[in-house]
Protein backbone atom coordinates (compact mmCIF):
# COMPACT_ATOMS: atom_id res chain seq x y z
CA UNK A 1 0.00 0.00 0.00
CA UNK A 2 2.89 2.80 0.91
CA UNK A 3 4.19 1.94 -2.70
CA UNK A 4 0.98 2.26 -3.99
CA UNK A 5 0.55 5.48 -2.34
CA UNK A 6 4.29 6.74 -3.62
CA UNK A 7 2.96 5.51 -7.09
CA UNK A 8 0.33 8.39 -6.75
CA UNK A 9 1.80 11.09 -4.97
CA UNK A 10 4.53 11.12 -7.47
CA UNK A 11 1.84 11.46 -10.36
CA UNK A 12 0.64 14.29 -8.25
CA UNK A 13 3.72 15.74 -7.91
CA UNK A 14 2.98 15.06 -4.45
CA UNK A 15 5.94 15.36 -1.55
CA UNK A 16 5.64 12.37 1.25
CA UNK A 17 9.03 12.64 2.48
CA UNK A 18 8.39 12.48 6.66
CA UNK A 19 4.47 12.75 6.02
CA UNK A 20 2.71 10.46 8.38
CA UNK A 21 0.25 7.60 7.00
CA UNK A 22 -2.96 8.53 8.37
CA UNK A 23 -4.56 5.31 7.49
CA UNK A 24 -8.07 4.05 8.68
CA UNK A 25 -8.52 0.52 10.34
CA UNK A 26 -9.44 -2.23 7.56
CA UNK A 27 -13.62 -2.74 7.36
CA UNK A 28 -15.61 -4.90 5.02
CA UNK A 29 -18.60 -3.72 2.30
CA UNK A 30 -21.57 -6.11 1.43
CA UNK A 31 -19.49 -9.74 2.92
CA UNK A 32 -16.75 -8.28 0.96
CA UNK A 33 -12.80 -7.50 2.59
CA UNK A 34 -11.73 -4.09 1.62
CA UNK A 35 -9.76 -1.65 3.13
CA UNK A 36 -10.23 1.70 3.02
CA UNK A 37 -7.27 4.36 3.95
CA UNK A 38 -6.74 7.63 3.84
CA UNK A 39 -3.65 9.95 3.98
CA UNK A 40 -2.74 13.59 4.60
CA UNK A 41 -0.03 15.57 3.29
CA UNK A 42 1.17 18.66 3.57
CA UNK A 43 2.27 20.58 0.69
CA UNK A 44 3.96 23.92 0.96
CA UNK A 45 3.50 26.78 -1.36
CA UNK A 46 4.70 30.23 -2.25
CA UNK A 47 2.79 33.59 -1.11
CA UNK A 48 2.90 34.47 -4.82
CA UNK A 49 1.40 31.62 -6.02
CA UNK A 50 -1.84 32.68 -4.26
CA UNK A 51 -4.49 30.98 -1.79
CA UNK A 52 -4.53 27.28 -2.67
CA UNK A 53 -7.70 25.30 -1.04
CA UNK A 54 -7.02 21.67 0.26
CA UNK A 55 -7.64 18.73 -2.50
CA UNK A 56 -9.00 15.21 -1.46
CA UNK A 57 -7.92 12.54 -4.42
CA UNK A 58 -9.92 9.11 -4.26
CA UNK A 59 -8.76 6.22 -5.51
CA UNK A 60 -9.70 2.17 -6.30
CA UNK A 61 -7.27 0.33 -6.18
CA UNK A 62 -6.74 -2.81 -7.99
CA UNK A 63 -8.00 -5.36 -5.44
CA UNK A 64 -10.36 -3.16 -4.41
CA UNK A 65 -8.90 -1.58 -1.76
CA UNK A 66 -10.11 2.51 -1.78
CA UNK A 67 -7.14 4.97 -1.11
CA UNK A 68 -8.21 8.39 0.05
CA UNK A 69 -5.30 11.51 -0.33
CA UNK A 70 -6.21 14.71 0.99
CA UNK A 71 -3.29 17.86 -0.02
CA UNK A 72 -3.32 20.51 2.41
CA UNK A 73 -1.51 23.05 1.18
CA UNK A 74 -0.27 25.33 3.80
CA UNK A 75 2.32 28.36 3.06
CA UNK A 76 5.68 28.47 3.44
CA UNK A 77 6.85 31.94 4.86
CA UNK A 78 9.34 33.66 2.44
CA UNK A 79 11.65 35.06 4.94
CA UNK A 80 12.41 32.13 7.33
CA UNK A 81 11.17 28.88 5.13
CA UNK A 82 9.04 27.28 7.86
CA UNK A 83 5.90 25.79 6.65
CA UNK A 84 2.71 26.66 8.67
CA UNK A 85 0.94 23.57 10.01
CA UNK A 86 -2.47 23.77 11.02
CA UNK A 87 -1.91 23.81 15.13
CA UNK A 88 0.48 26.96 14.54
CA UNK A 89 -1.10 30.09 16.55
CA UNK A 90 -1.33 32.00 14.17
CA UNK A 91 -1.14 29.38 11.22
CA UNK A 92 -1.11 31.98 8.40
CA UNK A 93 1.55 34.70 7.57
CA UNK A 94 1.24 37.57 10.08
CA UNK A 95 1.99 40.31 7.69
CA UNK A 96 4.44 42.42 5.05
CA UNK A 97 7.44 44.11 6.41
CA UNK A 98 7.28 47.55 6.41
CA UNK A 99 10.67 48.31 5.02
CA UNK A 100 10.72 45.69 2.30
CA UNK A 101 7.36 44.54 2.46
CA UNK A 102 8.81 40.86 2.61
CA UNK A 103 5.93 38.61 4.49
CA UNK A 104 6.59 37.11 7.44
CA UNK A 105 5.27 34.38 10.14
CA UNK A 106 4.70 34.58 13.67
CA UNK A 107 8.25 32.98 14.43
CA UNK A 108 10.12 35.57 12.86
CA UNK A 109 8.62 38.68 12.94
CA UNK A 110 9.18 41.68 14.97
CA UNK A 111 6.81 44.47 16.07
CA UNK A 112 7.15 47.92 16.75
CA UNK A 113 6.79 49.18 20.37
CA UNK A 114 5.35 52.02 19.73
CA UNK A 115 2.44 51.00 16.55
CA UNK A 116 2.55 47.36 16.10
CA UNK A 117 4.54 48.02 12.82
CA UNK A 118 6.35 44.93 10.94
CA UNK A 119 9.45 43.72 10.41
CA UNK A 120 11.32 40.88 9.54
CA UNK A 121 14.49 39.85 11.32
CA UNK A 122 16.66 41.55 8.42
CA UNK A 123 15.56 44.98 9.69
CA UNK A 124 14.33 44.62 13.00
CA UNK A 125 16.66 46.24 15.05
CA UNK A 126 16.24 46.94 19.46
CA UNK A 127 16.58 49.46 21.28
CA UNK A 128 16.76 50.32 24.85
CA UNK A 129 16.84 48.29 27.66
CA UNK A 130 14.53 45.28 26.60
CA UNK A 131 16.23 45.41 23.06
CA UNK A 132 12.80 46.88 21.66
CA UNK A 133 11.99 47.67 18.08
CA UNK A 134 11.03 50.90 16.67
CA UNK A 135 10.14 52.11 13.41
CA UNK A 136 11.54 55.72 12.59
CA UNK A 137 8.17 58.03 13.59
CA UNK A 138 8.19 56.04 16.86
CA UNK A 139 11.64 56.35 17.20
CA UNK A 140 11.72 59.67 17.20
CA UNK A 141 9.31 60.32 19.48
CA UNK A 142 10.87 57.71 22.03
CA UNK A 143 14.73 58.99 21.82
CA UNK A 144 14.75 61.25 25.16
CA UNK A 145 13.05 57.89 26.63
CA UNK A 146 15.58 55.46 25.41
CA UNK A 147 18.53 58.15 26.04
CA UNK A 148 17.15 58.31 29.43
CA UNK A 149 17.18 54.20 29.63
CA UNK A 150 20.53 54.43 28.32
CA UNK A 151 21.54 56.61 31.12
CA UNK A 152 19.64 54.66 33.78
CA UNK A 153 21.68 51.51 32.45
CA UNK A 154 24.93 53.00 32.49
CA UNK A 155 24.52 54.16 36.46
CA UNK A 156 22.84 50.97 37.31
CA UNK A 157 26.21 49.58 35.26
CA UNK A 158 28.16 51.83 37.23
CA UNK A 159 26.25 50.99 40.77
CA UNK A 160 26.31 47.50 40.09
CA UNK A 161 30.20 47.64 39.59
CA UNK A 162 30.73 49.94 42.70
CA UNK A 163 28.54 47.59 44.96
CA UNK A 164 30.88 44.72 43.71
CA UNK A 165 34.08 46.48 44.63
CA UNK A 166 32.67 47.62 47.98
CA UNK A 167 31.66 44.61 48.74
CA UNK A 168 35.06 42.80 47.75
CA UNK A 169 36.62 45.46 50.31
CA UNK A 170 34.33 44.30 52.97
CA UNK A 171 34.81 40.84 52.60
CA UNK A 172 38.63 41.59 52.52
CA UNK A 173 38.22 44.00 55.21
CA UNK A 174 36.75 40.84 57.27
CA UNK A 175 39.03 38.40 56.76
CA UNK A 176 41.78 40.80 58.01
CA UNK A 177 39.80 41.51 60.85
CA UNK A 178 39.27 38.21 61.53
CA UNK A 179 43.44 37.26 60.81
CA UNK A 180 44.14 39.92 63.71
CA UNK A 181 41.53 38.18 65.92
CA UNK A 182 43.02 35.05 65.18
CA UNK A 183 46.58 36.01 66.16
CA UNK A 184 45.29 38.12 69.16
CA UNK A 185 43.70 35.37 70.92
CA UNK A 186 46.86 33.20 69.85
CA UNK A 187 49.04 35.46 71.52
CA UNK A 188 47.22 35.36 74.49
CA UNK A 189 46.89 31.95 74.70
CA UNK A 190 50.47 31.93 74.66
CA UNK A 191 50.73 34.56 77.41
CA UNK A 192 48.69 32.52 79.21
CA UNK A 193 50.57 29.18 78.73
CA UNK A 194 54.39 31.43 79.41
CA UNK A 195 52.33 32.90 82.95
CA UNK A 196 51.46 29.26 83.57
CA UNK A 197 55.11 27.88 83.22
CA UNK A 198 56.41 30.40 85.21
CA UNK A 199 53.98 29.82 88.34
CA UNK A 200 54.50 26.81 88.08
CA UNK A 201 58.78 27.05 88.08
CA UNK A 202 58.37 29.50 90.76
CA UNK A 203 56.21 26.74 92.90
CA UNK A 204 58.70 24.20 92.50
CA UNK A 205 61.81 26.52 93.58
CA UNK A 206 59.10 27.60 97.03
CA UNK A 207 59.16 24.23 97.47
CA UNK A 208 62.84 23.43 97.21
CA UNK A 209 63.74 26.52 98.97
CA UNK A 210 61.32 25.50 101.90
CA UNK A 211 62.95 21.88 101.98
CA UNK A 212 66.71 23.24 101.94
CA UNK A 213 65.34 25.44 105.14
CA UNK A 214 64.01 22.58 107.21
CA UNK A 215 67.16 20.58 106.57
CA UNK A 216 69.84 23.57 107.49
CA UNK A 217 67.32 24.52 110.83
CA UNK A 218 67.74 21.10 111.85
CA UNK A 219 71.03 20.33 111.25
CA UNK A 220 71.49 23.91 113.73
CA UNK A 221 70.07 22.31 116.16
CA UNK A 222 71.81 19.22 116.20
CA UNK A 223 75.38 20.79 116.18
CA UNK A 224 74.95 23.67 119.12
CA UNK A 225 73.30 21.36 121.44
CA UNK A 226 70.26 23.20 121.94
CA UNK A 227 66.99 22.30 123.44
CA UNK A 228 68.99 18.57 123.42
CA UNK A 229 67.96 18.69 127.34
CA UNK A 230 64.79 19.30 127.49
CA UNK A 231 65.59 23.60 129.05
CA UNK A 232 65.93 25.42 125.32
CA UNK A 233 69.20 27.29 127.11
CA UNK A 234 71.64 24.59 127.46
CA UNK A 235 74.96 25.30 125.69
CA UNK A 236 73.65 28.59 124.50
CA UNK A 237 75.75 31.11 126.86
CA UNK A 238 72.90 33.33 126.13
CA UNK A 239 72.53 34.97 129.78
CA UNK A 240 76.37 33.79 131.48
CA UNK A 241 78.42 36.26 133.43
CA UNK A 242 81.37 37.92 131.10
CA UNK A 243 78.37 38.74 128.05
CA UNK A 244 77.10 42.37 127.28
CA UNK A 245 74.30 41.64 128.85
CA UNK A 246 75.36 40.89 132.05
CA UNK A 247 75.83 43.70 135.45
CA UNK A 248 79.95 43.68 135.89
CA UNK A 249 80.14 44.76 138.78
CA UNK A 250 77.77 43.45 140.36
CA UNK A 251 76.68 46.25 141.85
CA UNK A 252 72.63 47.22 143.48
CA UNK A 253 72.09 48.46 139.65
CA UNK A 254 69.76 46.48 138.62
CA UNK A 255 70.60 47.71 134.86
CA UNK A 256 72.57 45.96 131.99
CA UNK A 257 76.52 47.02 131.45
CA UNK A 258 75.28 47.92 128.09
CA UNK A 259 72.25 50.33 129.18
CA UNK A 260 74.56 51.58 132.05
CA UNK A 261 77.12 52.78 129.52
CA UNK A 262 74.37 54.37 127.32
CA UNK A 263 73.31 56.75 130.07
CA UNK A 264 76.64 57.28 132.30
CA UNK A 265 78.48 57.78 129.34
Amino acid sequence: MRDTIQELAEEFDLDLEGQPDGFTDSEGVDGIEMEAREAAVIQPFQPDEGVLKNETHNFVLDDGDQLSITVKHRPECPSCGHVLAEEDEPNTLAGECTICNQLTCHRNQSKCEGCNKVFCPEHASGHGLKDNSYCEDCLEDVEEDLSFERGMEERQQEHSEEMEKLDKRLKEEKQRKELELKEVRQQREQIRKDWNTVIQLLDRADQDQSSAGNDSDGASFRDGGGLTDGTGFEGSGAFTEGKEYSNRNNSGDERPDWLKDQFDN
